[in-house]
């Protein structure tokens, strides 16, 4: 009988990775982080952008895994320096995004900023967005493909969280709490999808790490990743 190996990597990381000081600075810095997502919120909802509707050329066929209707908004830190897949709605979206919106986010959120901007320059952060989602959207079972050999780790900090929104990578499903991380593989191998039963709108920080930088220190042991405290 052929022997078949059996994938055991976990679906969620942040156990791992926890006292790892990218998610360290993170929760360290909570409140900072939550203060200036209030305040941008509040100010006006045009700084929360909807997300483009990613088309996925997967073994030749196109999938969508954001419908239009999905209320699903992000506030870009670096423009749209996120995914080669993405395919903008108009040249003024990309710009909106790309330039304009995400300079009045780093302007409008110093201290956020100010904990993201060097490992973004040195290429270990890929992205970084503050993104909410609206009750009774549902984002489809997906993964983002391998861009240029990157695999993506995805660091989610809650920071307003319902309960009733869901995420499940594999076949775990979990949900948020403000202050907290989640961490997850993005670019597989489970698919991830979300589920938003709740009532209020959920809002995250999501911060996208290269993998292979953080496996180059071992198990993701990343003393130049993100270490300073506000």
């Amino acid at each position: 009988m052929k022997s078949i190996k059996k994938y055991t990597e976990p679906p969620f990381w942040d156990n791992i990775i926890d006292n790892e000081p990218i998610c360290h600075s993170l929760t360290k810095n909570f409140k900072y982080i939550q203060k200036e997502v209030l305040r941008l919120n509040k100010l006006s909802n045009i700084f929360f952008t909807n997300y483009p509707v990613l088309r996925l050329n997967l073994k030749k066929n196109e999938h969508y895994f954001v419908d239009s209707n999905v209320g699903w908004k992000i506030s870009p830190f670096f423009g749209g320096r996120y995914d080669v897949n993405v395919k903008r709605r108009s040249p003024f979206f990309v710009l909106w995004q790309s330039d304009i919106l995400a300079y009045i986010i780093r302007l409008l959120c110093p201290k956020t900023t100010k904990l993201l901007r060097k490992a973004f320059k040195e290429k270990i952060i890929l992205n970084a967005y503050f993104t909410k989602l609206s009750p009774g959207s549902t984002i489809k079972p997906h993964y983002h493909p391998i861009s240029k050999g990157i695999h993506r780790m995805n660091i989610h900090l809650g920071i307003i969280c319902d309960p009733d929104c869901k995420i499940t990578v594999g076949e775990e499903t979990r949900t948020w709490e403000e202050g907290k991380i989640l961490a997850f593989k993005n670019s597989g191998p489970y698919r991830h999808s979300v589920e938003h039963k709740g009532t209020k709108n959920r809002i995250i920080l999501i911060v996208e790490f290269d993998v292979k930088y953080l496996e180059k220190y071992g198990v993701f042991k990343g003393e130049r990743i993100i270490n300073e405290v506000l």
